[in-house]
């Protein structure tokens, strides 16, 4: 049996500060499977060659294909000959204002996608075009690191992404594709996480039965609706912790949980540390960043 690597955060990217990075592979050699510690969005611009994801039969890729490999997912390479954009990055450290985004058909896929078999996309030589200067834009600011490279970086990284959601989620649209009821259920969420919801509501929302609805979520996103809203719910309540003195009590109910100790225990799963110690970790960080 072949090894599997993982190729790690620090030797790809290095810049905790700014975790993004642009790589050309011109060409893409043989990998062997792998994984890797960041979200990678994969641009193909030049020649053909086969790609595998996990146990997955190979596929072909060619000129104008767009895919993302989300963390920890394996896949590999089999031949030489293909030309890669690679674009890099970890969501999780990276400051992007997400705003009304989540409601688009794909975005979620594309940019916070953690399914263990991506699906591949084939954009036009004109929306490649597009898709390559602005990362070639990328690039350049990621190299010379002017002042303000953050800055400019994560606004040609947010345009990049909002022009692929967009044009992959217009190619959907004209599709049954079931991304579009998935993408009714994410913004649904979204907008209703503090509230009671229920599988049978998303699933009429969608316009899909409960069944396809939980197999295709889960594809999609790599979590079930359910880990989708506790996720947010979390997310909600350390913003809360963070940001109020509202009692535990308080911030449970705010954030949608009926039960404090259900909301602990699913905080302490999801940071690690109960909703008391993150709120008192948070006020020790933001008094020693006061420390002069």
């Amino acid at each position: 049996m072949a090894l599997k690597r993982t190729f790690d955060f620090a030797t790809r990217i290095r810049d905790r500060d700014f975790p993004m990075r642009v790589r050309r592979m011109t060409p893409q050699d043989a990998t062997g499977m792998h994984c890797h510690e960041f979200t990678e969005l994969v641009i193909v611009y030049e020649g053909k060659g086969l790609h595998a994801i996990g146990d997955n039969p190979a596929a072909e890729l060619v000129r104008g294909n767009v895919f993302v490999i989300p963390k920890g997912v394996y896949h590999e390479y089999r031949q030489e000959g293909i030309s890669l954009l690679n674009i890099i990055f970890e969501t999780d450290l990276l400051p992007l204002p997400l705003l009304d985004v989540y409601a688009m058909p794909y975005f979620t896929m594309i940019f916070k996608g953690r399914a263990e078999n991506p699906e591949i996309f084939k954009i036009t030589e004109e929306e490649l075009a597009e898709v390559l200067a602005l990362a070639g834009k990328l690039e350049i600011e990621l190299d010379e690191h002017q002042p303000g490279c953050q800055f400019m970086a994560t606004a040609l990284f947010m345009q990049i992404i909002m022009y692929l959601a967009r044009t992959i989620g217009g190619k959907v649209e004209n599709t049954r594709s079931p991304h579009i009821g998935i993408s009714r259920t994410i913004e649904y969420l979204h907008k209703h996480f503090t509230e009671k919801v229920s599988i049978e509501k998303l699933a009429g929302n969608a316009g899909l039965s409960m069944s396809s609805l939980l197999r295709h979520f889960k594809r999609i996103n790599g979590a079930s609706p359910k880990e989708y809203l506790i996720e947010l719910r979390i997310n909600y309540a350390c913003e809360l912790l963070d940001t109020t003195r509202l009692s535990i009590d308080e911030i449970a109910f705010s954030a949608g949980f009926n039960d404090s100790n259900y909301f602990s225990r699913e905080f302490r799963k999801a940071t690690g540390a109960t909703p008391s110690k993150y709120r008192a970790e948070r006020q020790r960080q933001r008094k020693g960043n006061l420390v002069v």
